[in-house]
């Protein structure tokens, strides 16, 4: 939660008025839909594996892999559909290809991070 305020308001504010090259403009702008897609595809994965744990009767045997990748999917459907403002549960978004970009290689590194080393320490 420190991440987001320090970047728009110092971070940002810093390069932009800064003569800085444009790629870190771009950084510094799409952060946030990066830093998005990695929190939703955690708080995702999060709530489907406590779904599965509830409701182990009919989701017990579903492996954490595909977990992983719903939560990924449902994460990367919700963040790029934000961004070409199918929705606007985000806030006021302006269209910007890098921030799609940014999305798409948050929840791509994520599932990487997630598949490798999970989000809870499986007992199974």
């Amino acid at each position: 939660m420190v991440v987001f305020p320090l970047n728009k308001l110092v971070v940002r504010p810093i390069i932009v008025k800064g003569n800085y090259d444009e790629i870190w403009v771009i950084l510094v702008n799409s952060f946030p839909n990066f830093a998005e897609a990695i929190f939703g595809s955690i708080l995702t994965s999060m709530i489907l594996l406590k779904v599965r744990e509830r409701f182990v009767e009919n989701w017990g045997r579903i492996s954490d892999i595909v977990i992983y990748s719903c939560a990924s999917l449902i994460t990367g459907i919700y963040v790029i559909s934000q961004e070409i403002k199918f929705h606007n549960f985000g806030g006021n978004n302006i269209y910007d290809p890098n921030d799609v970009i940014a999305s798409i290689i948050g929840v791509v590194f994520m599932y990487g991070l997630l598949n490798k080393y999970g989000v809870i320490q499986n007992d199974r």
